[in-house]
């Protein structure tokens, strides 16, 4: 007959059992609710996509205050524990916290499996994929003859064909050439080119950059690649925060901040400060906001001028970071197949697209905050009465306050039009590095590309920014060069181009034939190449009208923007009214003729 004792403790092994197993099925259910949701939606259809965003987003909510919750129990469960386990040291009996062992011990375990498997699982997300390097030069060794293929039988059987030259190009939407996409990008003008440099040498761009991309989607689809490129392009780094954040994300920032002023509802402040030090509750946050990428916000009458920044000091140091990485690891894995690295930092339009969202200092006080709104509002309203005025106001206000972009942007204009060009530029350039909301690649992740350039001397670095502003009448880059923010118009991408063909005939680079000199690349003959016609413009324009549209919702004051929009939209009525394109007022099209002048070297004192 079973002994009591026995009994009781074949119990309690089955109580702790089943609260293991309850505990783990808890884990696991959590942990698929946010991994799956992203997988579904590749081949769910518009409608069934948007329904599991929704239910994905629902969710996660709820996971996260459940979260919370249970890190609270865990706590209390943490502590009846140590209480059992001292008072068991010293041989006195649990007592009626006995009863509570099993299910605090399963809270304790369900919450470890939690942030045990979400911190491996951000860790193999931050480290980039294992590349083939060794497959690569395996398969497709440094060759400059190909044999013709099996079925080949004709006089020519014994002959060899040249081996084609072929060109990667990883990037975001920049860099597969939109708004001209899939007509014309930068790789596929450099392709064009390069026929000229290695006649009868087949040259092949495989583009794989797309719409949206960050560098970490590169680095990531660099794990599937099958063939070794003589080179590759990487232009990238305007999406490293638009690729991670949705456009309405805002963070409390400001020091002073209440309850009633934060932008974030009491489960997600709780969720924000249990994410200091909880991997799953920022694994949790961040596959969240990946659900809300893709949707726009409504068009709002405004938001505050004073504005909160889409992610924290912390947030964007990391991104920075994996930013370096992984143009580090792209670097070298072009050094172990022999494949030369061209590295295009991305330029953007300074002068002819406003920041998006504008902060002050985080210890500004709210009646702070208030007062220099108004006065930003009343500077501006003096523009066309008084513009001596506006200016000293606003000169005062970026003294007051250095960074915050929507006064630097506004003097700025004001300057450019009075043509103190150089103290313009400087201006702009501030206004972009401002922006608590960043559209267009800051200047610490431009410097990332040159660090890594500085480690790699085989690589070919075009410093975009300062191709164009080289190209510039007066050393500012706007409209001349862009049809929005991001995307270079035919003259940007000509220049581009250019540069790129000069850089690699400077370095011989690719078996550069000695004494060729770099073909030209003109943009209206790239235009009748790629057959950029009326049609085309059309569309073109109506891409233009959609991003200045849709960004226009994520300002304060949606004017600028609209009338950018308005623009695009009339010249392309007027297109498809019968109009040639060179003359319908397309933003870019034609270029003007004149020859650049040197940017002023000094500043009139007024």
């Amino acid at each position: 007959m079973p002994h009591p004792a026995v009994d009781h403790a074949q119990g309690r092994r089955s109580r702790y059992l089943k609260l293991a197993a309850v505990a783990i099925l808890a884990a696991t259910l959590s942990c698929l609710s946010i991994l799956i949701p992203p997988w579904f939606e590749l081949v769910a259809g518009d409608t069934v996509r948007g329904l599991s965003r929704e239910s994905a987003v629902l969710t996660l909510d709820a996971l996260l205050i459940a979260h919370a919750t249970l890190v609270v129990l865990a706590a209390g469960g943490t502590i009846v524990l140590a209480i059992i386990i001292a008072r068991r040291s010293i041989g006195r009996p649990p007592g009626r916290l006995g009863r509570l062992a099993a299910p605090s011990l399963a809270l304790v375990v369900t919450l470890g499996l939690l942030e045990g498997g979400a911190a491996a699982w951000r860790d193999r997300l931050w480290h980039g994929p294992r590349l083939p390097e060794k497959i690569l030069m395996a398969r497709d060794p440094i060759n400059p003859g190909a044999t013709p293929p099996p079925e080949f039988f004709g006089p020519r059987a014994g002959a060899t064909f040249p081996a084609p030259l072929r060109i990667l190009v990883l990037g975001e939407s920049s860099a597969r050439g939109e708004p001209y996409h899939p007509w014309l990008s930068v790789g596929q003008i450099l392709g064009w080119k390069l026929e000229d440099v290695f006649p009868g040498r087949p040259i092949e761009v495989d583009i794989w950059a797309y719409g949206g991309a960050c560098l970490e989607d590169m680095h990531k689809k660099l794990a599937s690649l099958t063939y070794r490129p003589d080179a590759m392009i990487v232009y990238v780094g305007h999406n490293e925060f638009q690729a991670r954040y949705p456009w309405t994300r805002e963070v409390e920032y400001y020091l002073d901040e209440d309850h009633l002023d934060s932008p974030q509802s009491p489960p997600f402040r709780a969720a924000g400060a249990i994410a200091r030090f909880s991997p799953f509750e920022r694994l949790a946050l961040n596959v969240r906001d990946q659900r809300l990428i893709d949707l726009r916000p409504v068009r709002l009458p405004e938001r505050d001028l004073v504005d909160r920044p889409c992610c924290t000091p912390q947030e964007r140091q990391a991104l920075l970071e994996n930013f370096a990485y992984r143009l580090e690891a792209i670097a070298e894995f072009c050094d172990s197949t022999a494949t030369t690295p061209i590295y295009i930092i991305p330029p953007c339009n300074d002068a002819g697209f406003d920041p998006s969202r504008s902060i002050l200092e985080p210890d500004a006080p709210k009646a702070e905050r208030t007062a220099f709104a108004s006065q930003v509002e009343h500077a501006l309203s003096l523009e066309t009465n008084d513009p001596a005025a506006e200016r000293t106001l606003l000169t005062e206000l970026v003294k007051r306050h250095p960074g915050f972009a929507e006064t630097h942007f506004q003097l700025a204009r004001l300057l450019e039009k009075q043509g103190l060009f150089r103290e313009a530029r400087r201006h702009y350039a501030l206004a972009r590095e401002g922006d608590g909301l960043p559209l267009r690649c800051p200047n610490d992740f431009r410097a990332a590309y040159h660090a890594t350039a500085a480690r790699h001397p085989r690589m070919i670095l075009i410093d975009g920014p300062k191709t164009l502003e080289n190209s510039s009448r007066r050393g500012i880059v706007g409209d001349q060069f862009f049809h929005d923010a991001q995307h270079p118009n035919l003259r940007g991408y000509a220049l581009l181009a250019q540069a790129v063909l000069r850089r690699l005939a400077e370095r011989g680079a690719l078996n550069w034939p000695a004494g060729h000199k770099p073909p030209t690349v003109d943009p209206m003959a790239c235009a009748r190449h790629f057959h950029i016609d009326g049609p085309r413009w059309a569309e073109i324009c109506r891409r233009e009208n959609v991003f200045y549209g849709l960004t226009a919702s994520i300002r304060h004051d949606h004017a600028f923007r609209d009338d950018k929009a308005e623009l695009y939209t009339r010249a392309r009525q007027a297109i498809l009214d019968g109009a040639n394109p060179e003359t319908a007022h397309v933003p870019g099209w034609p270029f003007p003729s004149k020859k650049p002048q040197s940017p002023q070297t000094s500043i009139p004192t007024s």
